[in-house]
């Protein structure tokens, strides 16, 4: 049951990552300068907090926690690309 929790966390953590980068990142698709120090500080905050909590609670849930994150902020990633291609238009 730990690892299924491990494996939630994980990927509720890495969407929320892929969120909070998609946002820092939003002026560089509109042309603007982004802000690379707003982009450095948030990306921070997600991972270690992910990190440090498996790694207090037990550290065998490291591989499953991780493994989810990067599946799970991939996963987004193409979701993200997909949907942006079907409201341009273009052809998949």
């Amino acid at each position: 049951m730990d690892k299924v929790i491990a494996l939630i966390i994980g990927a509720l953590c890495g969407i929320g990552q892929f969120l909070m980068i998609r946002h820092t990142l939003k002026p560089l698709s509109e042309g603007e300068d982004p802000q690379i120090a707003k982009l450095m500080i948030l990306k921070l905050p997600i991972p270690l907090a992910l990190l440090f909590g498996c790694a207090f609670i037990n550290t065998d849930l490291l591989p499953f926690a991780g493994i989810a994150f990067c599946l799970s902020l991939v996963t987004a990633s193409v979701a993200n690309h997909l949907r942006t291609m079907k409201k341009r238009g273009d052809d998949i």
